[in-house]
């Protein structure tokens, strides 16, 4: 049994250091993984920040500035060297390299064993090709620079911490090696030992008569106390090992099927649509799905390590908006938003992101897990949804609008007819031309609320006065709904500023009283609108669905029409459903009323009963007010007497615009032809001082006249006049270098005014160039 005991020790050495050395093989191949991470994670991190700070010197040729900020990177000991290379590298513009502790230039890269590199391009900064250059286009790279890194000291700590963690493991095996074999001593060992004595006696046993003369075995020296106590023993050890085998076995079967979900679960993950982006708690890139390559052409060797802000469009507020991302997600909040983001070839795209922290055993925030889709597509078809509802709004309007113009068209040929009779009353006449003008200044405004509510442009969010927008929507809407319905309008002159786009404003309140018309068109009714602030309370936050605590400005929109169903309510707000009559209306109306509020930060509630009515009420979240500077009135008109070239395929505003600009001093050379006015520039440019254009003309543009006008003389100041609501219309003028926009109609005020400070600014630049 002795040799027994001693086979039985010397198995559980021989495993316990097979043990150790794979655990020794396994802490090798996780320190050298960690050491492969820690180094593309310095790279990434160095390589970003250099390409950011190298942008500016690069990209103005400034040498001095481009090492200074290269070797700024220097006091990081890891650093091998580092290369910045003009476009195509081409040109190596600086290069440093650290010898013996000192930093040295070089002009070619460094070779030799334990270098790692890695290389970032460089773009021009975002404030000098922004305006100039298509989104979609890539982006023109500068140069490149390109980091190497030393391997040899993450190595030597890592290899330092991997000793202590090996020397820790081997201690503690050792530890349970010794505790293993007691146990096995006490359970195994000394029973098998009884066991053995028993057979050992129960052979040395003699043959006795038995009192009735048969023979039986009698062990002369066994002990049946011992002998049970052993038996005992080792049933008692073989419950043991039992249970240990079913125990193992059940764990078993619980590895095997834990395995089988996190199988399932990384093909969900590699096959999902959605992108999936794991990252420190620094922001750094841990791991992506084969999407997030497909959709941003990011691989994996580009964009792990990399920091995740790196991979987003930046423009202003940027970073403002990083930094309350970072402190939501620190404080173990999830992040739900949209945000833009950057392709491989520079191109960028509207994302939608949820970001949430990933916690340990211990509750800390060890990883951020994002999901984001690629929304560019929805955008643009939400925006023909919404373009789509504005034109029903509209042509449900129509008969308003026509009313309204007529009205006003009455007013201007009826005084107009009176001055001709009048013509010698000057009193009459001086208060039936202030009677045109006002006319005149309502149909401008009804044409600037069309265009309004009608243009298809880019979401601007800004501090809206929500008052103004209610009380002008309602005056718009008025003229269009029959008499049999009344509208009320109850607007709290404590009612806030909310921070919102004007336009999408303007469509919620129209859809909504569109709504109501229709509820009440047969029976007519009360169309009621309200207006005031509140706020929410943390208790009522609950009851609100999700709305945050604060200020809200309360927006209600209700009608005493028909009502709806409770089936019919749950539904208003999936698109394309409707009750209307084919023509009517649809069914995206509400749906995109819905989706502008969400994206407001705010909430939309529906109460309605069967002949009762049904109300709509819109929770925006309000902010301080903003106190708008209005600029004063002009008593004395500016006036010169330069020589102006006004160009206009309308006869009728061509006399007008000359009329006005002689009445100023000006000396006016008119055309209503766009090809002939630019032969007329190209043939005497130099007498020209600024040029006034339409920009919608036949067979040539505003824009295209002020490109060729240019080239001929770069310095001529140019004028736009528009007519039209294109909301891009002032950036496109800057980016071709107009110097003024005037919107139609013109009044003098707004021509005296712009005239003059064109022609100032056009002459300081002479003066200063």
């Amino acid at each position: 049994m002795k040799s027994i005991s001693a086979k039985l020790v010397l198995w559980l050495i021989s495993t316990t250091a097979c043990v150790l050395l794979f655990l020794f093989f396994m802490e090798f191949r996780a320190g050298q993984a960690a050491i492969d991470k820690e180094v593309n994670n310095s790279l990434g991190v160095i390589a970003d920040r250099l390409a950011s700070s190298l942008q500016y010197p690069v990209y103005n040729f400034d040498d001095e500035a481009t090492r200074s900020a290269v070797f700024s990177e220097f006091p990081n000991t890891d650093i091998a060297a580092i290369l910045v290379w003009s476009e195509e590298k081409k040109e190596l513009i600086c290069g440093l390299e650290r010898k013996n502790k000192d930093v040295h230039p070089i002009s070619r890269a460094p070779q030799g064993q334990g270098l790692h590199s890695i290389e970032r391009p460089l773009f021009p900064p975002e404030d000098v090709d922004k305006g100039f250059m298509d989104k979609n286009v890539k982006r023109l790279q500068i140069g490149t620079v390109q980091v190497f890194l030393d391997r040899s000291e993450p190595e030597k700590r890592l290899t330092l911490a991997l000793i202590k963690a090996m020397g820790k493991s081997g201690l503690t095996i050792v530890v349970l090696l010794v505790i293993l074999v007691g146990v096995v001593q006490r359970f195994l060992v000394r029973p098998l030992e009884s066991i053995s004595r028993a057979m050992v006696a129960t052979e040395k046993a003699s043959l006795a008569p038995s009192s009735d003369g048969s023979a039986a075995f009698i062990p002369n020296s066994l002990d049946p106390a011992e002998l049970t106590h052993a038996f005992f023993e080792l049933k008692q050890m073989g419950d043991i090992f039992q249970s240990m085998v079913s125990a193992i076995r059940t764990r078993q079967a619980a590895l095997v099927e834990s395995e089988g979900r996190l199988r399932r679960l990384g093909t969900a993950i590699a096959q999902a649509e959605e992108m999936i982006v794991i990252t420190d708690i620094d922001g750094n890139i841990e791991y992506i799905n084969p999407a997030f390559e497909k959709i941003t052409g990011y691989s994996d060797s580009e964009a792990l390590g990399r920091n995740i802000s790196a991979l987003l469009s930046r423009g202003e507020g940027d970073d403002l908006f990083l930094r309350e991302l970072q402190m939501i997600l620190k404080n173990g909040k999830v992040w739900s938003g949209r945000f833009k983001g950057r392709k491989k070839g520079g191109a960028e795209y509207d994302g939608e992101a949820t970001i949430s922290p990933v916690r340990d055993e211990k509750n800390a925030i060890v990883n951020f897990v994002a999901v984001k889709r690629d929304i560019t597509q929805d955008l643009i078809l939400e925006n023909r949804v919404r373009q789509a509802e504005k034109a029903n709004a509209i042509g449900t309007l129509a008969g308003g609008i026509a009313h309204d113009f007529n009205n006003i068209l009455g007013a201007i040929l009826g005084y107009a007819q009176l001055i001709e009779i009048n013509i010698n009353d000057c009193r009459k006449i001086s208060d039936y031309i202030q009677l045109v003008q006002k006319a005149g200044r309502r149909a401008a405004d009804l044409v600037k609320q069309i265009l309004t509510f009608s243009r298809q442009a880019e979401i601007e969010k800004k501090p809206v006065d929500l008052r103004l927008i209610v009380k002008e929507t309602l005056k718009f809407m008025r003229a269009s709904l029959p008499a049999t319905i009344e509208i009320r309008q109850n607007v709290s002159t404590d009612a806030g500023m909310v921070l919102a786009d004007p336009t999408q404003i303007h469509q919620i309140i129209m859809n909504l009283c569109t709504n109501a018309f229709h509820a009440m068109k047969d029976t007519g009714g009360v169309l009621d609108v309200r207006l005031a602030p509140m706020v929410i309370s943390p208790l009522e936050s609950a009851t609100t669905e999700g709305l945050e605590p604060g200020n809200y400005l309360k927006l209600s929109v209700s009608d005493t029409g028909t009502g709806m169903e409770p089936e019919i309510l749950k539904r208003i707000f999936d698109p394309y459903f409707t009750t209307k009559k084919v023509g009517e209306g649809t069914g995206l109306g509400l749906a995109v009323v819905q989706g502008i509020v969400q994206q407001h930060n705010g909430l939309i509630q529906v109460h309605s009963q069967p002949g009762k009515g049904t109300a709509f009420h819109v929770f925006l979240p309000a902010i301080a007010d903003i106190a708008e500077s209005k600029p004063e009135k002009l008593i004395h008109l500016p006036s010169g007497n330069e020589t102006i070239l006004f160009v206009d395929d309308e006869k009728d505003l061509i006399q007008i615009g000359v009329d006005m600009l002689e009445q100023l001093g000006y000396h006016v050379v008119a055309m209503d032809n766009p090809t002939q006015a630019l032969t007329k520039f190209q043939n005497t440019p130099a007498i020209f001082d600024l040029v006034i254009t339409d920009m919608t003309m036949p067979k040539m543009t505003g824009y295209q006249l002020a490109g060729e006008m240019r080239k001929t003389r770069p310095d001529i100041p140019i004028i736009l006049c528009t007519g039209a609501g294109a909301s891009d219309a002032a950036e496109r003028c800057r980016a071709i270098g107009i110097a003024g926009l005037l919107r139609k109609p013109i009044s003098l005020d707004d021509l005296a005014e712009t005239v003059h400070q064109v022609l100032a600014e056009s002459k300081i630049k002479k003066e200063t160039s």
